[in-house]
């Protein structure tokens, strides 16, 4: 006898257990090297994170993380973005499970452009914010 609707799910059960393993996705680039000027202050971790940026001028747009610590990321984007300027974020991190999302804010000043996009330090990033960063590098 099949298990009631309410436990029942559309994914496999070996579909399931690949995505809850915690592996890295295939196809994830290493991170690069950090130009020469630059100070690492936290360990950086390549993953890929949905991020919407507000603008000074309250323009938004849509954008990916490439990277992220607990006191920067860099954003992949072709948006011309000024450097110095401090933007808001509203980063959607894994969730503790691997099928879930959690919305997180904060405050980051564009510090440095790339080929691909801008490098931001965040600017006094939430204890939660932190922790689920911390998180995700654990995995």
């Amino acid at each position: 006898m099949p298990p009631p609707a309410a436990t029942r799910s559309l994914i496999p059960a070996a579909a399931r257990a690949a995505l809850s393993a915690g592996n890295r996705p295939v196809g994830l680039p290493a991170l690069p090297r950090l130009p020469p000027n630059a100070l690492q202050r936290a360990a950086r971790v390549v993953v890929p994170v949905d991020v919407e940026i507000e603008l000074p001028s309250g323009d938004t747009f849509a954008a990916v993380v490439r990277d992220l610590s607990t006191t920067g990321l860099f954003v992949v984007t072709d948006h011309a973005l000024e450097i110095g300027a401090v933007v808001r974020l509203e980063l959607r991190l894994p969730g503790t499970n691997v099928l879930s999302q959690a919305s997180h804010h904060a405050s980051a000043k564009i510090v440095r452009r790339a080929d691909t996009g801008y490098g931001m330090l965040m600017l006094e990033p939430s204890r939660e914010l932190v922790a689920a960063i911390d998180a995700i590098a654990q995995r």
